[in-house]
């Protein structure tokens, strides 16, 4: 099991070292306007939560080229046998500070379905993950949040849907002493069937940084 989690962390930490540079082929169709369900997504999702390192509320149609400005949406596939579901959220509005929110749920045995994910059970067979990356317009030197306590709680999951609530607690990948408290999360986004992924050729310092801490903190 810890092989199997150890993989699926490293994949999600390492997308989010490469955001906002380039997609997996599951772009938008030329010409299409940013936002107008001309994409991959038809409707708006919704992401929002507190913490005491800020809020974040996004209502928006996910783009996967992010030319949209804040939005969110749930991409659904599988990946070595494990089932996943992962809703992204970015918020571009000040485009000196973008921030981006991954909050993932993940189940090794069986479809993903209605219930709690903990965040704590990263070598269990159902758990959950989150990330924020606070400022991604300096991608090297950005807090890179994860929560290590508390849990999603998925309340509604369909073939075109996905809702629920989170909270936890957690801390920076980079600085175990900076901590952050999330409280008050919820989302309410479509889904596409397909694997999204980003690729950025510069990412290698926050990409090794990442996947140094999650080996860490699960074979520690």
């Amino acid at each position: 099991m810890k092989k199997i989690s150890l993989l699926v962390i490293v994949v999600v930490s390492l997308v989010i070292g490469g955001m906002f540079i380039g997609c997996d082929k599951e772009e938008n169709p030329t010409g299409s306007t940013p936002g107008s369900g001309n994409g991959i997504f038809k409707t708006a999702g919704t992401f929002s939560f507190s913490s005491d390192r800020g809020n974040f509320s996004v209502n928006g149609i996910f783009d996967t080229l992010f030319l949209s400005t804040n939005a969110s949406g749930a991409f659904q596939y599988t990946e070595d046998g494990a089932n996943l579901i992962f809703v992204y959220a970015y918020d571009m509005r000040d485009t000196s500070n973008v921030r981006v929110v991954f909050s993932g749920v993940v189940d090794t045995l069986t479809a993903v379905s209605t219930g709690t994910y903990s965040f704590e059970d990263i070598n269990g067979s159902r758990f959950g993950i989150f990330g924020y990356m606070a400022d991604i317009t300096d991608a090297a030197h950005s807090a890179f949040y994860i929560l290590t306590s508390g849990g999603i709680s998925v309340s509604t999951l369909t073939t075109s849907t996905i809702s629920g609530t989170f909270s936890g607690n957690g801390f920076d990948a980079f600085d175990t002493l900076n901590t952050i408290a999330v409280t008050n999360g919820s989302f309410n986004t479509p889904i596409v069937e397909k694997y999204f992924g980003y690729g950025r050729d510069d990412a290698g310092l926050v990409q090794e940084r990442i996947k140094a801490m999650v080996h860490r903190e699960l074979f520690k």
